[in-house]
């Protein structure tokens, strides 16, 4: 019986420890809850006031906290709202409040929201519109300053190009700024192969009273090929240089005899009909002609 009795004591005095100690829990944490919600109360006080800042480092004590209608994480980021607009960073400031919404907060603090939602939204707007404007003006700027460099470097490129005869590369628009000045209107067309495709080439020609100095031919908008006869028209020579990157005549070694009676333009000298009727094209009817008078020759 005895032992009976000191079990049900023994017991009985567990139950009341854990008793006892589940209340000092539950004590701790309601004491726990009115400090949070203590906080809580004193941050929505200074944000009523205006101080946000304050009420931010109050609300980061709590930060994370879920109490029912403590928006704890919602005041957070309406007090970060405000600090970001104080330091001019109107973007963040909008990105943060204009999405925002309270449920439980008191009616001082949504009046407040509100209007602040709608001068942020207000002055956000207006920012980006100055902002596009200032785009604008800034790209019209850049073009205006790439129109004149390169206004500038195409003058410089005129300026320098008068100083040249027209050469391999350079754009068939420019055929007649160089130090050749204006080439003969009458402008001569052959075809070119490029990749097994037929293109028209333009050949342009210098004239010196009524001699042709020199010749260039452009397909696809570029000279390719130039003759220059500068030097042979006044010696009175029938010879031209060409700068195409290939000889356009025959090495001396074979076209010995080549100067006969027979042959008085020397066609025997070139390898191709085309590069002989190029510099004769004067002296025939046409380029059939000169083909002929070529192929005799040889």
């Amino acid at each position: 019986m005895k032992k009976r009795l000191l079990k049900g004591s023994i017991f009985v005095c567990i139950v009341l420890i854990f008793a006892a100690y589940l209340y000092h829990i539950w004590e701790q944490n309601r004491e726990y809850e009115a400090e949070v919600r203590e906080t809580y109360r004193q941050a929505e006080e200074l944000i009523e006031q205006g101080l946000y800042e304050e009420a931010d480092e109050k609300l980061e004590q709590i930060r994370g906290l879920q109490y029912t209608e403590l928006e704890i994480d919602k005041l957070l980021s309406l007090c970060e709202a405000h600090m970001s607009y104080n330091d001019g960073d109107l973007t963040s400031a909008y990105e943060t409040v204009s999405s925002l919404e309270l449920e439980y907060a008191g009616s001082a603090i949504q009046t407040e929201l509100d209007a602040f939602k709608e001068q942020v939204s207000e002055e956000y707007d207006s920012y980006l519109e100055e902002k596009a404007i200032a785009e604008s003006e800034a790209e019209v700027q850049r073009e205006k300053e790439a129109a004149e460099r390169a206004a500038e470097k195409e003058k410089s490129f005129l300026e320098s190009l008068k100083k040249k005869v027209p050469y391999v590369g350079l754009a068939e628009e420019y055929i007649g700024k160089t130090a050749l000045g204006t080439p003969s209107s009458t402008v001569r067309h052959n075809t070119e192969m490029v990749n097994g495709k037929a293109y028209t080439a333009n050949l342009y020609d210098f004239k010196s009273g009524n001699k042709t100095i020199f010749t260039a031919r452009c397909v696809q908008g570029e000279v390719i090929q130039v003759w220059d006869k500068r030097d042979s028209a006044s010696s009175g020579s029938s010879s031209s240089s060409s700068s195409s990157g290939s000889s356009s005549k025959k090495s001396s070694s074979s076209s010995s005899g080549s100067s006969s009676g027979s042959d008085e333009y020397n066609a025997s000298d070139y390898d191709d009909p085309e590069e002989f009727y190029y510099d004769h094209y004067d002296d025939f009817d046409g380029y059939e002609d000169a083909e002929v008078y070529w192929e005799d020759a040889q």
